[in-house]
């Protein structure tokens, strides 16, 4: 049991940090290992420290994580924008819209539908309770 409790709180947190985007932390902290590493083989510590975060030289994988960040952030964007009226649905059913249907004789005529709009938000759907 103690095991399973472990792996389910391990998930719990992965779950937490790929939804709050801590992944892109880890994976530019990844990165910027890599580079201290690569870096101080021809320099200094310091100056590899120096000479990472400079950001003048960024890597590969640096410059694939901000696009990701860029790519997610518009997505997000995307997502929170309200559809255009063309494809929401009470978008689509206007008042006195007129509907084409077939009858059984091939006969072509058009009905009128309702539309949700018609009936004004403020007046209520029941009368108020009656106090004695």
């Amino acid at each position: 049991m103690n095991g399973k409790r472990i792996w389910t709180r391990l998930l719990l947190v992965w779950a937490l940090l790929i939804a709050g985007g801590g992944h892109w932390a880890l994976l530019q902290s990844v990165a910027w290992t890599g580079m201290i590493v690569s870096f101080s083989r021809q320099s200094t510590l310091h100056e590899s420290v120096v000479r990472t975060f400079s950001g003048e030289a960024p890597c590969s994988m640096c410059v694939a994580i901000a696009d990701g960040i860029q790519d997610e952030a518009r997505n997000r964007a995307d997502a929170s924008r309200p559809a255009p009226e063309s494809t929401r649905l009470f978008g689509l059913v206007e008042s006195h819209h007129r509907v084409p249907f077939s009858r059984d004789q091939g006969q072509k005529a058009s009905m009128t539908l309702p539309s949700p709009r018609s009936q004004p938000a403020d007046e209520p759907l029941l009368p108020p309770p009656r106090t004695c």
